[in-house]
């Protein structure tokens, strides 16, 4: 059962009354007159009432209390967090001499907001610019900077606290210098330890920690209270020892750590200020408040992570559950407390990894976090807002703090949150009473509340029709509404160059569109936006399929006439990418081989096929010493037990096919198709067996020859040659192809995605009808290109088709059936439900509200 909070004192005002009627009767005899109109009658209800209003506080535990006994149990409210801002500092017109800048220099906004003082910015580092240096950057922050403050004088005595005189100091921005307290030192101080000088004395800095509980005897460390301003140096507590007293015992007194001498110096040097006010905008601060001449200063992006001081409410919800964890991050709830003491996180949520992703560590956290951003209730908390506030010195603050705390043998990984921008549209018709602009004004807050990152509900995964109906029916004045819609910003809708599987999530697909790479957890029903790479085309994505999470990206660019590629690697499904190689050619494909366990990448590119081992560039591989500057249009491998490892490439300029048994890729042989013109190679398994699949590419109009099988056998003396697999073949070059068992799909040129059972006496090509779903090229009813096509890795529990996608210049195509209908799987727009994937989450972008009179609206 609860505990019930006792009442120090429960009389009501009926019991005060009627003690006091009863100290007249014994003390005052003469006063009979007791009835309620009595003047006396009348003074004693009085003080009744007032008794009862005193009794009421008392009955209160006022803040002080509340206070303190945070304090008791080592919990202090968190200080504001002070915004940073990256500085460009420029010389003017006509000046060439070398310009100083100073650590600390000031530098503050045009005009200040009305009834406020202008936001004040000190640079955190020295910056110097040469002469042939035009500008520079230096890092800033909206602080006060306070240098060499005298705290006062040691005492010796433990225990000992000094007030600093300008609180609160900032919260940790992961600068050793925003809090530094020095001691005056011994004559023999280490060289070792770290000080300062200051007016000629030598001064010992002292450590800053959260509590004296794991310091040693002599560590020079003290406590802060930052908000409040006070330092603490180490108590005493008395112990225990082994005597010859009386009772066996003999008491000591020792400090939990080290003590400033007596009679020693003590100075701080400090940041103090900050608060949500620093968030200025972008080229705001353009006054230098100690003018240098010679030297301009501007913020091209906007100051982000100022927060205001921590609320006595929120220290009294957080300070039980730093006592339950007793300063270990053990729990998801433990995890996410700690992180939201850092200032510039909002929101957090911790989970254990594995639950999401199979490429996890188990014991794996993952975290993710919200910033905190100045925020209205009812604006939109916009995607640029959240972006800008999402700060590398904030990440890492959260990082070291937890590092402190988990337990050994946990990993926890953790980063900001990405997100998805809804427009939501909808039509409201209204009473006609009603102010059709004051109702969507009222509209758009609602929505704004209900699709924000930094609200109270839980983190959606979906948002569905109904919840707009409900948010909206809210509103009074609205009849009903209808018309209801999602667009987003982003997804895979044109110029598809790739889709890939990943062999191990079900669900989770890549699509590359041009210069953008999209992911999908649910068969491409929601995409979410990986990575952009500027100036790029994204031709090829390749999931390793011997680890979990790796994923290769190819790209390519042009540079003054030459074609440039680079290949960069993901160990997490995409949601981190490096920049691994770079070569001065085309990379037309890409495939995965498995060596010793470890993964390589193979790539077929204009200048030969090159292998790319762990840890290394990527190496020629010699495939025909007769040629060695032959390149290569595909690359497939195939792993079965009965054929062990094997490579396939295709050549270009009609070089034909080449097959390797080896995995360390020695000793390719042709295997024919010499002058036919093969453009797209894959592997077939079908249960022991496992053959190797070319596809043919068609000149102009032609309807092409479609493409050849091989069967893939571990003695070569056993090769049966190519069965061409032609009949019913009417989509010109073949462009793709992919796999399920028997089943072969291969994307064409003009007729779409055609579909092969191979296990069939005498296997033909299935043409989907005009009307599958694809989309039209031109007025004689031919289908749009397809260019890259994958089917999703059969489980063995499934008894129906896998999903397939296909892309090409208008979008993603998704098909259930074996490439008989298909349906839009890159839509922007969404009627019923919109979803969000793993990491990311809604954002408002600006709705689109119409609001209409109901005699308006012909009812």
């Amino acid at each position: 059962m609860s505990l019930h909070i006792p009442k120090l004192d429960d009389r009501t005002f009926d019991d005060l009354l009627a003690e006091a009627k009863r100290l007249v009767h014994q003390r005052c005899p003469a006063w009979t007159d007791l009835s309620a109109g009595d003047p006396g009658t009348t003074l004693l209800e009085l003080y009744a009432f007032l008794t009862e209003v005193m009794l009421y506080r008392v009955n209160r535990l006022p803040e002080k209390a509340y206070v303190a006994f945070l304090r008791l149990i080592g919990v202090q409210l968190a200080p504001p967090g002070a915004a940073g801002v990256i500085l460009e500092l420029s010389r003017s017109a006509g000046t060439e001499r070398r310009i100083e800048v100073p650590r600390g220099t000031r530098v503050s906004v045009a005009r200040a907001a009305e009834g406020g003082e202008p936001p004040v910015f000190t640079t955190a580092a020295a910056v110097v610019l040469e002469p042939q240096q035009a500008s520079a950057t230096v890092l800033a922050h909206h602080c006060r900077l306070i240098e060499a403050e005298r705290l006062g004088v040691s005492t010796g005595l433990p225990g000992q606290s000094f007030r600093l005189c300008h609180a609160p100091v900032i919260a940790p921005t992961g600068d050793e210098l925003d809090l530094v307290v020095a001691v005056e030192a011994e004559a023999s101080l280490d060289v070792r330890a770290p000080s300062l000088t200051h007016d000629g004395r030598a001064f010992r800095i002292w450590r800053e920690v959260e509590h004296f509980a794991h310091a040693t005897a002599d560590a020079p460390v003290y406590v802060a209270d930052r908000a409040d301003g006070v330092i603490t140096f180490a108590p005493a507590i008395r112990t225990s020892a082994d005597g010859a007293s009386g009772n066996g015992l003999t008491r000591t007194t020792a400090a939990l750590a080290a003590v400033p001498p007596a009679g020693r110096l003590i100075y701080a040097w400090y940041r103090c200020g900050g608060g949500s006010a620093g968030n200025v905008a972008a080229h705001t601060l353009t006054v230098l408040k100690d003018p240098i001449a010679g030297l301009r200063v501007d913020n091209p992006e906007p100051a982000v992570g100022g927060s205001e001081a921590e609320s006595l409410e929120n220290a009294l919800v957080r300070g039980p559950q730093e006592l339950h964890s007793l300063n270990r991050a053990v729990t998801a709830r433990d995890y996410e407390a700690v992180a939201l003491r850092e200032g510039s996180v909002a929101r957090a949520h911790a989970v254990a990894r594995a639950e999401r992703w199979r490429f996890a560590v188990p014991g794996t956290v993952q975290l993710l976090l919200v910033p905190n951003v100045p925020y209205r209730s009812g604006a939109a908390c916009t995607q640029a807002q959240l972006e800008r506030a999402q700060t590398e010195e904030a990440l890492t603050r959260v990082r070291q703090t937890v590092e402190a705390r988990r337990p050994l043998g946990t990993a926890c990984v953790i980063d900001w949150y990405r997100y998805k921008p809804i427009t939501v549209h909808a039509r409201l018709v209204l009473h006609p009473q009603e102010n059709p602009q004051a109702v969507q004004g009222r509209v758009r807050e609602r929505l704004n509340e209900l699709i924000n990152p930094l609200g109270s509900g839980a983190l959606r995964r979906r948002l569905h029709a109904s919840d707009i109906y409900h948010a909206v029916l809210s509103e009074p004045g609205i009849r009903y509404t209808d018309r209801v819609r999602f667009t987003v910003d982003q997804a895979p809708d044109r110029d598809i160059g790739a889709v890939a599987a990943d062999p191990f999530h079900r669900g989770l697909w890549y699509a590359a569109a041009d210069a953008r790479l999209f992911r999908t957890l649910d068969d491409g029903s929601g995409w979410e936006h990986l990575a952009r790479f500027d100036g790029e085309q994204v031709s090829r994505v390749s999931c390793c399929p011997h680890r979990l999470g790796l994923v290769a990206a190819v790209a390519s660019s042009q540079a003054d006439g030459t074609e440039i590629s680079r290949i960069r690697l993901s160990e997490d499904c995409g949601q981190n990418w490096t920049a691994a190689h770079e070569l001065g050619f085309e990379i037309y494909d890409a495939a995965w081989l498995r060596r010793a366990g470890e993964p390589v990448l193979l790539l077929a590119t204009a200048e030969g096929l090159f292998q790319v081992p762990p840890e290394s560039g990527p190496v020629p591989v010699l495939v025909d010493e007769n040629d060695q500057n032959m390149g290569f249009y595909a690359v497939t491998t195939v792993e079965a037990p009965r054929i062990g490892t094997q490579v396939a490439v295709a050549a270009r300029a009609t070089g034909g096919v080449y097959l390797c048994a080896d995995e360390q890729l020695e000793g390719f042989q042709s295997i024919g198709l010499k002058g036919r013109d093969v453009r797209a190679l894959t592997a077939q398994r079908v249960g022991p067996r496992a053959f190797l699949w070319a596809g043919l590419a068609a000149i102009g109009g032609e309807e092409g020859e479609g493409c050849l099988r091989w069967e893939l056998r571990r003695e070569a003396e056993r090769l049966e040659g190519w069965s061409a697999m032609r009949m019913g073949w009417r989509g010109g070059s073949c462009r793709a192809i992919a796999c399920d068992g028997e089943h072969v799909y291969a994307a064409t040129f003009h007729a779409g995605v055609v579909s092969l059972d191979s296990a069939e006496k005498t296997p033909a090509w299935r043409a989907p009808r005009i009307d599958c779903g694809l989309p039209l090229r031109n007025i004689e009813r031919l289908l749009h290109r397809v260019d890259a096509v994958a089917v999703a890795p059969r489980t063995a529990a499934a008894d129906h088709n896998p999903v397939l996608l296909c892309g090409g210049p208008q979008g993603v195509y998704r098909s259930d059936d074996g490439a008989e209908v298909f349906t839009h799987a890159s839509a922007t727009e969404f009627s019923d439900r919109v979803t969000v994937g793993e990491g990311y989450l809604f954002c408002s972008a600006d709705h689109e509200i119409e609001a209409v009179h109901d005699a308006a609206s012909g009812h």
